[in-house]
């Protein structure tokens, strides 16, 4: 019996589409690393500090649920991420 998915939607390559997510409500002031909401592909981080996209020499993928910015935002600041699941 096949096992459904196992390889994701594309069956039997990883999808090339990108997801969106907003992190905003994490940014506190003293957050430095920030944990998405499902597995990304590693290298496939483009986030977005108040709209601005940052350099990925400001990015450490920690886990493949986190990353580590080099900055803090502030509690108001906006955090935008796009991604490809992993």
């Amino acid at each position: 019996m096949a096992i459904n998915n196992v390889y994701g939607p594309s069956g039997g390559t990883l999808s090339n589409e990108t997801f969106t997510v907003d992190l905003t409500p994490q940014c506190d002031g003293t957050t430095q690393t920030f944990t998405m909401p499902e597995v990304y592909r590693s290298g496939s981080l483009r986030i977005f500090w108040n709209g601005l996209r940052m350099r990925a020499v400001s990015i450490s993928e920690s886990t493949v649920k986190t990353f580590t910015l080099s900055v803090t935002p502030a509690n108001n600041d906006s955090l935008v991420v796009d991604y490809k699941r992993g």
